[in-house]
């Protein structure tokens, strides 16, 4: 006997079938077109990735989405600022990656260890290539960080 095909269903498929039988965690997202943060929702839903010990996947949903909404307005602010600046566009992800690593940074530390560690993520990416006039504006308008935290 041949082996039946069985078609796997798509996400969107999925997705409707888990609203219609009641198992949908938390309402779609109505933004335009699908997006990470909605696929997330539904793997957390249907255990295709790792959940909270307490199982309150509502809360690790609203976590993540208010994490991926901050750093998708930061690389807002500093696509701008790389567009201002005519930085080339295969390199914005090295600079999306230093706004990345600053924000982690902010939310681990502050004061003079802040500082500290901004002055070495800074030297980093100078060996990385990037323009420090760039880098300097990222701090001062993205992280409100003043000219001399993220200089030598």
């Amino acid at each position: 006997m041949a082996k039946r095909k069985t078609k796997k269903k798509s996400f969107a498929e999925a997705w409707e079938q888990a609203c219609k039988e009641g198992k949908a965690p938390i309402p779609r997202w109505d933004g335009e077109g699908g997006n990470g943060i909605h696929k997330y929702e539904y793997k957390l839903m249907t255990g295709d990735v790792p959940h909270r010990n307490d199982g309150d996947f509502r809360e690790q949903a609203q976590n993540y989405r208010a994490a991926s909404e901050h750093m998708r307005f930061i690389r807002m602010r500093v696509q701008f600022i790389l567009q201002g600046h005519g930085v080339r566009v295969i390199n914005f992800v090295t600079y999306y990656n230093f706004a990345a690593r600053v924000d982690s940074l902010a939310r681990r530390f502050g004061g003079a260890t802040l500082r500290q560690w901004v002055r070495v993520t800074v030297q980093d990416w100078l060996a990385r290539g990037c323009d420090p006039d760039v880098l300097k504006h990222i701090l001062s308008e993205v992280f409100c960080m003043g000219e001399g935290e993220g200089k030598e």
